[in-house]
């Protein structure tokens, strides 16, 4: 493998967009969420964080999210199984 050890101009603007790529996606709606969040105050926040509805949807998002790693989990050692002790040629249909 051959790694190239130039520091031309290339690679600083490679790093400027994904700086600006990383800012504009994810700095920027994130401090806008968290503006509307906490703009009535720290209160009101945390009456509706810990609203009945509120705690009870945080419960089930947090369950949903277990069943499915637990389910990808094990499905994903399925497959692994399945394509470990198979030919190339069902490998391929597999992949598919």
């Amino acid at each position: 493998m051959n790694i190239r050890k130039d520091s031309g101009p290339l690679k600083w603007i490679l790093i400027g967009i994904s700086v600006l790529f990383l800012f504009v996606m994810l700095i920027l709606p994130l401090s806008y969420v968290m503006y509307t969040a906490f703009s009535k105050g720290i209160k009101v926040f945390l009456a509706a964080v810990t609203d009945k509805y509120a705690l009870h949807s945080i419960k089930l998002t947090i369950e949903v999210s277990l069943i499915a790693v637990v389910c990808n989990t094990f499905l994903e050692y399925l497959l692994h199984g399945l394509l470990r002790n198979s030919s190339l040629r069902a490998r391929r249909l597999y992949l598919l």
